[in-house]
This record gives C-alpha cells, structure tokens and sequence, in this order.
C-alpha cells in the first residue's frame, strides 16, 4: 500500500489524530506501533465510533479502545490466503511484519483484487418502504442510516469488498436521493448505472430494462437486505449447477405459542409444546442467468418470485451467514443494535 506510514501512530495517539489519520488512509483502520515500529493494535472507524457513543472525548488516548489482537501476516504471504482471510472477516486493511513484529507494509483488499468482477449487481432500491411508515416519506428506504451510514452503502461496501464493481441500482421512489448521493459510484470504488423505473415495476420489472446491457449471468439484491453471505460462493453455485435462477434461502423459525395436539381420527395421540416450526425463506438475493431478461413482460409490475411458476431450472442456495431484512421497524432497530458486532472491523 503507498503512503501505508500515515495511519501508523504510535500508542499515545489521541482520538481525533486517528480519525484524521483513518480518513488520510482511505481503508478505514489505522495501526499502532511502539517505537520500534513493532505492531500493538488496530483502531477501526467503528472502534472508535463505539468509544464516542460511550462517552469517550477526542482528545483521550485511542489506546484504550484499540483491538490488542489485530489480525497480521508475515512477510512472505499467499496473497489468496490473505485476501480470504479480509474477506472473511470483513476487513479492509492488514499489516505485514517481519520476524520481530515490525510492520513492513500494510495490504488493502483492494490490492489484492486481480481486476473487478465484471459480474453485473442488480440493486433493488425502488421501494416505496410503506411498512416502515413516515420514515420514508422524505427518504427513501435503503437511505436510512444504520451505524451512521445508508443501508445501501453497507450493501455497495459489501460487494466492492468482495470485487462486484459493475453495479446497477433499480430507482423509482425519491430517486434523486439516491443518485445524488452516490453519483456514478466513483467515490464508493464501483461504476453504478441507474434503472428508472417509468413507474412502479415490482421486485423485478425493471430488470427488463437491463435488456442489452447485461449479457452475462448476474446477482439481483433487494436494497434492504444486509448479510454476510459470500455472494461468490452463490453466483459460482448456480453457474455450476446451470440453473437459470438461484434464490437464496435463510432458514426461518416460528415459534408456536402453544402446545400442538396431534390427532388422529378425534383421538389425542400426543402434543408437543410450543414447537418450533422450520422453515427455508426466501432471502431477496438471486442469481439469474441473461436469458431471463426476456421473460419479463415489457412495461408491467412483475415480481421476482413470479419466475417460479414458470418452467425454468431454479436451484436454492441456504445463506447460513447473517441475514436481515429491514421491512419493520422492529427489524430496523435490530439492524442498528447488531449491526457493529456482526460487520464491525
């Protein structure tokens, strides 16, 4: 990484020369070193976030709230190895150190990229967010802020990480929100065309008007969704499997709230209390192969579940990984209270 020094800082440094020395690096986390240049810790945005909303002041030693067990490699990596080991775990920077902890340099994700997926990413960011009331009468849904940023962003930050820069946002309602803000995608390290829906279209009329321009098997995502499923993974499934569509499936539990009665014939022959129901649902992540464009009818409201009843060779692939989707309130805040701990660097 050039210029990788400006976010070395010693022990002693203080909250605010770390957020300035974070923003002069462009990766999020800066490193302490003692006068040795030997490594003591990470300091993430979020670290330091997290200390703010405690109480913390800026003027205070950012020591305190520094991860003392950073992530590190010694000189000599697999840059594949290495580029797992970020993505894994959702980091953006980490430092190389010879023998004796010193650190030679600092790897970036996007250093270990060869090349952008040239992959096309359909984001679905056209909602009008109704279950969520008047939080989007003025903004639209994917632009409410969970951890201080919009949800969107954490999804374009998502896919960048893993190398999706051809990205395609579906926009309708309070559309000049969004393309204001990210523009043609440039500061957030992706090239972003946007869909504009005529009228309202569903989860997948739009996609019909990508016809000539994605030629390639391609990712659909809904813009209130947040996981840490490997969308690599997803998209090599599918083409390995030759499905024209891929839904993914996140396991679902409904609780019963009391006790089932099996009968048989108005006899009781037993009853489970309070089981659990288990279900596979749908995720609002799909893989679709080009020639599905086709099948959406031009000009008309056309849901993605819509292609189910078609015959065409659909596969599921489970996302294990945290999923959320951010349809209620309630969902919402459950997004805002975990949403550090689970994609915190």
């Amino acid at each position: 990484m050039k210029n990788y020094e400006s976010i070395l800082l010693k022990n002693t440094a203080s909250i605010i020369d770390t957020l300035i020395a974070i923003d002069r690096g462009g990766c999020k986390t800066a490193f302490l070193i003692d006068d040795e240049r030997r490594l003591c810790a990470s300091v993430s945005d979020g670290d330091i976030r997290r200390a703010l909303i405690q109480g913390a002041e800026l003027s205070e030693c950012v020591g305190c709230f520094a991860n003392r067990e950073p992530f590190s490699v010694k000189r000599g990596y697999d840059a594949v190895m290495i580029k797992r080991v970020l993505q894994r775990n959702l980091l953006n920077a980490i430092p190389v150190l010879d023998e004796r902890g010193v650190v030679l340099d600092v790897l970036r994700i996007n250093d270990l990229i060869c090349g952008p997926i040239k992959t096309p990413v359909v984001i679905m960011a056209g909602g009008l967010g109704k279950r969520l009331g008047n939080m989007c009468e003025q903004t639209p849904k994917p632009m409410l802020r969970i951890a201080g940023e919009p949800i969107l962003q954490h999804i374009i930050a998502s896919l960048t990480r893993t190398g999706f820069t051809n990205i395609f946002i579906s926009v309708n309602h309070k559309s000049e929100v969004i393309e204001n803000y990210f523009g043609d995608g440039t500061n957030f390290h992706c090239h972003i065309n946007y869909i504009r829906e005529p009228k309202r279209l569903g989860t997948a009329g739009s996609i019909r008007l990508c016809e000539g321009l994605i030629e390639t098997e391609f990712l659909v995502i809904n813009g209130d969704i947040l996981t840490r499923a490997n969308l690599m993974n997803m998209l090599n499934y599918h083409v390995a499997n030759g499905h024209d569509m891929t839904v993914g499936a996140v396991n679902h539990s409904i609780q019963v709230e009391y006790g089932v009665l099996d009968i048989d014939g108005g006899v009781v022959r037993g009853l489970k209390e309070k089981p659990s129901l288990n279900y596979k649902i749908n995720g609002g992540v799909y893989c679709l192969s080009p020639g599905m464009i086709g099948l959406i009818p031009k000009d008309e409201y056309f849901e993605m579940t819509q292609f189910l009843s078609m015959p065409i060779k659909a596969g599921s692939y489970d996302i294990n990984e945290y999923w959320i989707d951010i349809g209620h309130l309630s969902q919402f805040e459950t997004a805002e209270r975990e949403f550090n701990n689970i994609f915190g660097a």
